[in-house]
């Protein structure tokens, strides 16, 4: 079995981990064997839907090891999205179908489940199996267990509030408060591992963790779920907790946009934006943004000065154009498809729908190349640039240079 690149496999020495692995993969034998039952009818719905439950809580109290360090395989085939997803591949992209814990809990809470039998037992086939062969290379290969042991519940934390409680991670069954008990329970169990977390004082984390299992006990419906109430009394506290924890080493910083220091989700530094651009931060300055922004709504640009970026992203319309394709450079006709939102456009690991683009910068040159689109080339965007005097200003100022404006001042 092959794994993402950025799944590792060395040694694991925490025995939770370790017993929490084999639970799962028990639980799934369970789930194997009543998916049969239930194709036979000699269970009941409510019976298969309870042996789900349970396969599904052993798998959140692990959740945050196996989703951090083995993430591809996680998403991909024990807990993927009810939907199609697309994969890329290059310059092209294809879509697969869902499979994993979270379609077995759209289908067997579903009212048609009866109907469903055969793909709830295909599903459960490729879930056990991929399981099985997991864990088998785990026995033989050792498990992933880097220097950073905090790293990964302080991930889970942001699932448990962003996937889980509200209720994406369980479309069928919405059962949001038990889950995530779970996940907390195998936190805590996780963290009093004496001999892995000796040097760490968890008393603090331990308490909040009780305090936030026994609310859900207590709080168990999801339409009237607080979800406020539960962020800030449980989830930011903990979540600030440990990230005091081992000097926040960043064992992430090659390949994600996280900051590690943030104490708070919906502060305005969860994200490193940086990571997500060529530009630098002693690169950015207002000057920047604020010739950005000219350049932005000018249609002098494009071939027949028609079109600007904000022809077809309209800031009072989130950035789009509410189209269901976008007109292009000639009246009357449009474009294959329509403009998505730049709102957190900075985020996106790919551009366009079948995601040939890699980065922002690139996307753009998509667009000027484009025929019905601003129809021209970088040599002639600069000329224009060079031959305005309050652009060659402008760039000067920002990028403190006496040289002409070129194609690699535009890529800042």
């Amino acid at each position: 079995m092959s794994f993402n690149s950025i799944d590792q496999g060395v040694k694991n020495d925490n025995k939770f981990i370790n017993r929490g692995l084999r639970d799962f993969k028990i639980e799934l034998e369970y789930l194997k064997n009543d998916v049969d039952l239930y194709s036979q009818e000699k269970i009941s719905l409510e019976k298969l839907q309870q042996t789900l439950r349970n396969t599904r809580n052993s798998f959140k109290e692990i959740e945050f090891f196996v989703a951090y360090y083995y993430p591809e395989f996680t998403k991909t085939h024990l807990n993927a999205a009810p939907l199609f997803h697309i994969e890329a591949a290059g310059t092209s992209a294809y879509t697969l179908p869902p499979e994993g814990l979270q379609v077995l809990d759209e289908l067997i809470f579903s009212e048609e489940a009866n109907e469903q039998k055969e793909e709830i037992s295909t599903i459960t086939n490729f879930l056990y199996n991929s399981y099985a062969n997991f864990y088998l290379s785990a026995l033989n290969n050792g498990l992933s267990s880097g220097n950073n042991k905090t790293l990964p519940l302080r991930i889970e934390l942001i699932r448990i509030y962003s996937l889980g409680v509200t209720g994406f991670d369980t479309p069928g069954s919405l059962n949001i408060s038990e889950e995530a008990a779970h996940a907390l329970k195998g936190m805590s169990e996780y963290i009093n591992d004496e001999a892995y977390f000796k040097n760490f004082k968890t008393e603090k984390a331990n308490l909040i963790i009780q305090q936030a299992i026994t609310y859900l006990g207590k709080n168990t419906d999801f339409e009237s779920f607080d979800r406020i109430e539960f962020y800030k009394e449980f989830i930011q506290p903990l979540y600030a907790e440990l990230g005091s924890w081992d000097g926040n080493p960043d064992d992430l910083k090659n390949f994600s946009g996280w900051n590690v220091s943030n104490k708070d989700f919906f502060k305005a530094d969860f994200f490193d934006p940086y990571f997500y651009t060529i530009l630098k931060p002693s690169e950015d300055s207002e000057e920047l943004k604020n010739l950005g922004e000219k350049i932005f709504y000018d249609q002098n640009f494009s071939a027949n000065g028609t079109m600007s970026c904000a022809s077809c992203h309209l800031p009072e319309n989130a950035y789009t154009d509410l189209k269901q394709k976008s007109a292009s450079n000639v009246e009357e006709k449009t474009v294959l498809r329509n403009s998505p939102s730049l709102y957190n456009a900075v985020f996106a690991k790919r551009f366009f729908y079948d995601m040939r683009a890699f980065y922002l910068e690139q996307q753009a040159e998509h667009v000027i190349y484009n025929q019905d689109e601003f129809n021209t080339d970088y040599q002639k965007i600069v000329q224009k640039l060079n031959g305005n005097k309050e652009y060659k200003k402008a760039f000067k100022k920002v990028l403190k240079t006496e040289k002409s404006i070129n194609r690699i001042f535009l890529k800042h």
